[in-house]
This record gives structure tokens, C-alpha cells and sequence, in this order.
């Protein structure tokens, strides 16, 4: 059948329409592969499919249409094994023309998505599985979802089930926006554990974690009680009021898989390596849990109004991830102190970490706001050069600034308020257990604040967020009775600064890993000066073979006689030896008490009452 250049597209009504029918078949995802069956009614006639595109926590067109195989369209009723043709459009990638032969109710979509989790689980993003009709409204469209689970899979999530038979599970018929809204962990290894049951008083809440063997899912008893402080603490944050019906982290603990987090109202997917559950230093140093659900509130209920599109095809705006996913930080961070995770030294230590990882060279010609605004490319920039380039530092930066904030506010009520009161106030609001979205402006940012303590919080903010600053902003460890500086004395975990190999960031310029692969150089350091450049690999270090260790010890011994180090380093197969002229020694961040002055950092990790 051809298409004519630009067809005339039937309209998709919402009204009166049956669900759409979404079953996936999961028999072959140990393998990585989902198969996807979907049923669309549509009248006959010249129609548009779409992809998600733009896709909601990731904040950029992350939607994986690469992902998508074997994509074939048939008709439902008169020969439905018949085969309708399609064409890509040629701008808008994710979108396809089509059609709907007359006596056909609708279209039945059969096709494959390809890298599907690990041989023993996986999570369903609805967002990856779906076609949709354009045109649609995702509170309007309704949706009928099912899986197909391998034979002793189970799965787990906060979608609501309607049935299982066998190895099918159905799901209540939702809208679109709530089905992508929860997505469904699988495994043949899967372990849920009731937080909060939902008779408690703060509701429901679970972690369903799926893992590589069932060695991975025998916890420590200690982990129970840590999770049900960390609900009680961030409910406190707001008043003890939940924007959800109930609430589920899904979890999944692979040496496959990688580290992720993706926030929805009433769950997230999260993803870390196999020992993360087991491990209560990895665990109770993580701000992985912490983050994504205070994004319940921060982000997915409240949510700038240039990410609540409408739809996942509209571009988003990300000029105010500053406050989504910055101040979502500073509470991830804080959280598991508040919870009795870490103590204050711990904490102070990962702020000093935070501060040395924001110290780059990209600082001189990238404001903070640029950061925000491209985080469709930012979030990819900390390999390669990326002191050069800066990453996707409105994170982390402002966890600095979002401190700064809440010393403002203590200081300036004596004590009375803080950062909590301004979470309370804004997004505490609409009632407990109540599923909603709002959006804002950056101007209701200044107001609420203002509610609290007024202050000029608009020059504050874009004077940290526009402007040029050579070092990264330590105003508010201040306020708090603290100071940062570069020792030479190691902290007493060095997993914050780097894990593996040696970073050398700070001093002679460069990140080395475990291998003697260089990972990164600094323009105008001395590695720099030196020759170095990354994806060379340092053989000898001073004529003897390369391990962390000996090019620790070289550094050190440099700072001691002031000779240069030599590195034999190999490029590209050509070898040669490079003298790195620095005798700065090893220089490590810290945070250390300002004498005489209140500790203010005491009381933001104070546990609140929930």
C-alpha cells in the first residue's frame, strides 16, 4: 500500500473507545528479549503511532526506540494475519504512518524490545513497551495491561493486580499516564518485605528486590528498621503527608546490571550491585533509596511546569532542575543521617567530597543553570575531559546551595525554621494519600521561601546559577560552623572520593585507574603540562611497574626531594616516558569544625518526629 505524502490523519477519539490491550511476554527475557502484543482500536482510515519519547526522570529524549525489532501491524477482524505497512516520518523519528483497513476495528501490534534486564530479572518500563495513537491524552487513554512470567518468576510493584492465572498476571485497567506511572519488577529471584504494612499510620510501604542468586536476598535484620526510619524521616519532611496510596522501591541488585534510579509517584526503579542490601556500609552510605522517594513529593507530585508536558512526544524544559532534582539531593543525602545511618562525621565528609567532585576547571566557562538546561547531554559528562566540560552538576551543587538555603533560614528565625518548613508549606500541600500532579513556576519557589523567612531568594539563586565561579560554593558550610580544605591526611574511608584506581584530580591533575588506564587530565595541570592525556596507559612508574601504590608512593616522595615523577605510558601502541614535575603531594577533601561557632550541621541531621 503507498502512502501519500501527507495523509490525511483519521482523528483519534477518546470518548467511548475500549481499552487499549498491552500483554507482554516475558519467556524469552532471560535471554534479553520482551515480546509485546497490542491491541489499538481505531476507526479505519490514515493514522499516526508514537513512541514515547520524552520520557519523565530522565529528562531527555531518552525513549529507547532503538530498542524496538521485528515491528509488525495487522488488523483486527477481516484477516488478521494480513500484514498493514508503515513509514517512519522523516522528522519526527518516533512517529509512524499507517493505516486502518475498512471493516477493522482496529490495528494489532506484534513486535520485540530488545536488552531486557539480566538472564534472572528485570524491571518493565511501560514507557518502552508502548505505542500509542497520536493525538492521545494520557489521563484519557485507558489501558489494559498483562505479563507472562517464566516458569518461576515472580513479579512485584504498585501497579494494582486484577488476576492471576498461571504464569499470567492482569492488571487493573488504568489510564496511560498512571500505568507508566508504575513499573513492575520481575525475577526468578524476588523478595518483598513489608516496610509499613498498610494498616500502619503512614500506609503502605515495600521493597521488592530482585537479585542474581538467593544469597543476595537474606538481609540484615538491621535493614528492616533502617527503611521504616527513612520512611518516618522523609514523611516528616512534609508533615507527615504522602502523595501516594501506598509506596514500593523496586530493586534491582545485579553484578549485570548497572546503578540507576527512575522516580514515579508511588514507586521507583532503582538498580545497584549485588551486595547493596547485604553490605551496611555500601547500604547505609547510599543515597540511592533516599533520593528517589523524596521525589514522590519533589518532582513527580510537585513538578516544574516545564516538565509536565501533557504528553512524553513535547520537549521538556529542564531550566528548573535546580530545585527538582537538586534539592531532592540535598534531602538524599541528609535522610540516612536523619535516619541513624550515618553520623555527623560521616556526613561531613561526603559534603567534602561533594565539594571536591564540583571543583573542575569546566566552573570557568559553564554556569551552574547550563548544566541544568542541557541535561539531556550533561548527565554523560564526567569520563573523558569531563573536568573540562562539567556534568550534570546541578545535582550535587545544589546540595551546597539547598544548605545554604536552610542556614539562611535557621540563622535568621534563631532556630524556629528551616528547609523543612518550605517543603512543609509547598509541597506538604493536597492532602494525605491523594495521587496529583502541580505544576510551578520558579517564581513559587521564591514565594514559599519567602512565606518562611523573608529574604531576596531570587538574587540568591541567580546569582548561583548564572554566574561564573571559579570554586565551588561554600557559603552555607559556613553559616554552619564548618570550612573546607585540602590535607594531605586521608579520610577514613577513601571509597567517597574514588573507588578503585587513584584520583589525582586535585593536585597533579589526573584520574588513573586501577589498570593505568587514565581515565581523565586537567587542562593546565601539571599532568597536563606533562603530556598525559586520558585513554593512555601508565606502565612504570619511576622504572617500576604501575600499581596505585607505587605512583602514591612516587607522588609522595616527589613532595619530599621535588624531583619529577616519570611515567612510562603507552598510546595507541607507541610507548615514551613523561615527567610529571608536581610536588604537591596527595591532597584529600575535609570538612573540619570553625572554632567558636554553632554547629548548625548537627541540627540539619537531627531526626525529626515523625
Amino acid at each position: 500500500m503507498l502512502f501519500p505524502i501527507a495523509p490525511k490523519v483519521a482523528l483519534f477519539r477518546f470518548a467511548d473507545q475500549n481499552p487499549i490491550r498491552l500483554i507482554i511476554n516475558l519467556d524469552d527475557a532471560p535471554r534479553g528479549i520482551v515480546h509485546v502484543e497490542e491491541f489499538i482500536p481505531l476507526s479505519p482510515g490514515n493514522h499516526n503511532l508514537v513512541y514515547p519519547k520524552w520520557i519523565p526522570g530522565a529528562h531527555s529524549p531518552a525513549g529507547p526506540i532503538d530498542s524496538v525489532a521485528d515491528f509488525f501491524i495487522h488488523p483486527m477482524g477481516p484477516h488478521p494475519t494480513s500484514i498493514i505497512p508503515w513509514r517512519r516520518d522523516l522528522v519526527h523519528l518516533y512517529t509512524l504512518h499507517t493505516s486502518v483497513p475498512e471493516g477493522a476495528s482496529g490495528i494489532r501490534l506484534n513486535f520485540d524490545v530488545l536488552r531486557f534486564g539480566t538472564s534472572t530479572h528485570g524491571t518493565l518500563e511501560w514507557t518502552s513497551l508502548e505505542w500509542l495513537p497520536q493525538g492521545y491524552n494520557q489521563h484519557q487513554l485507558m489501558l489494559s495491561p498483562s505479563i507472562i512470567l517464566p516458569n518461576g518468576w515472580k513479579q512485584g510493584g504498585s501497579l494494582d493486580v486484577d488476576s492471576i492465572s498461571g504464569n499470567t498476571v492482569q492488571y487493573k485497567t488504568v489510564s496511560l499516564v498512571n500505568l507508566n506511572e508504575h513499573p513492575i519488577i520481575t525475577g526468578k529471584y524476588l523478595r518483598e518485605m513489608i516496610i509499613w504494612p498498610a494498616s500502619s499510620k503512614y500506609g503502605e510501604h515495600a521493597i521488592d528486590v530482585a537479585a542474581d542468586k538467593p544469597s543476595e536476598l537474606d538481609w540484615p535484620k538491621r535493614r528492616l528498621q533502617e527503611l521504616r526510619n527513612i520512611v518516618v524521616q522523609e514523611r516528616a519532611v512534609f508533615g507527615g503527608v504522602g502523595h501516594y496510596r501506598k509506596y514500593h522501591w523496586l530493586l534491582s541488585v545485579s553484578q549485570y546490571g548497572g546503578y540507576m534510579g527512575l522516580e514515579h509517584n508511588e514507586c521507583s526503579d532503582d538498580g545497584d550491585g549485588p551486595n547493596f542490601m547485604l553490605s551496611n556500609r555500601q547500604f547505609d552510605n547510599s543515597d540511592l533509596l533516599t533520593h528517589e522517594f523524596f521525589h514522590s513529593w519533589n518532582g513527580k507530585t510537585f513538578r516544574p511546569a516545564g516538565l509536565d508536558t501533557g504528553d512524553f512526544q513535547k520537549p521538556m524544559k529542564d531550566n528548573l532542575l535546580w530545585s527538582y532534582e537538586g534539592m531532592t539531593q540535598f534531602y538524599g543525602q541528609f535522610i540516612p543521617a536523619r535516619a541513624g545511618m550515618i553520623d555527623e562525621a560521616q556526613m561531613a565528609q561526603k559534603l567534602a567530597n561533594t565539594v571536591a567532585y564540583l571543583d573542575t576547571p569546566g566552573r570557568t566557562w559553564r554556569p551552574l543553570i547550563d548544566t541544568a538546561i542541557d541535561a539531556s547531554h550533561t548527565y554523560g559528562l564526567r569520563g573523558t575531559w569531563g573536568g573540562q566540560s562539567r556534568s550534570a552538576d546541578y545535582y550535587f551543587e545544589d546540595v551546597l546551595n539547598w544548605l545554604n538555603v536552610d542556614a539562611i533560614i535557621m540563622k535568621g528565625t534563631n532556630g524556629k525554621k528551616s528547609l523543612d518548613d518550605y517543603c512543609r508549606l509547598f509541597e506538604g500541600r493536597g492532602g494525605n494519600g491523594r495521587v496529583f500532579v502541580q505544576p510551578y513556576h520558579e517564581s513559587d519557589i521564591y514565594s514559599f521561601l519567602n512565606k518562611v523567612y523573608p529574604y531576596d531568594w531570587k538574587s540568591f539563586w541567580r546569582s548561583r546559577l548564572d554566574n561564573l565561579t571559579p570554586f565551588p560554593p561554600t557559603e552555607g558550610l559556613t553559616l554552619c560552623g564548618w570550612k573546607f580544605e585540602y590535607t594531605h591526611t586521608p579520610p577514613a574511608d577513601e571509597s567517597g572520593i574514588q573507588r578503585g584506581g587513584l584520583n589525582l584530580d586535585h593536585g597533579a591533575g589526573f584520574n588513573v585507574g586501577a589498570d593505568g588506564n587514565v581515565i581523565n587530565v586537567w587542562i593546565g595541570t601539571p599532568a597536563w603540562q606533562a603530556g598525559l592525556g586520558p585513554n593512555m596507559q601508565i606502565l612504570s612508574v619511576n622504572g617500576v611497574s604501575f600499581s596505585t601504590k607505587v605512583l602514591k608512593e612516587a607522588i609522595v616522595t616527589a613532595s619530599q626531594n621535588k624531583l619529577p615523577v616519570h611515567l612510562e605510558v603507552m598510546q595507541q601502541g607507541v610507548k615514551k616516558t613523561l615527567a610529571l614535575d608536581y610536588d604537591g603531594g596527595l591532597l584529600y577533601p575535609h570538612l573540619v569544625r570553625i572554632p567558636g561557632t554553632p554547629d548548625l550541621l548537627k541540627v540539619v541531621i537531627a531526626p525529626r518526629q515523625g
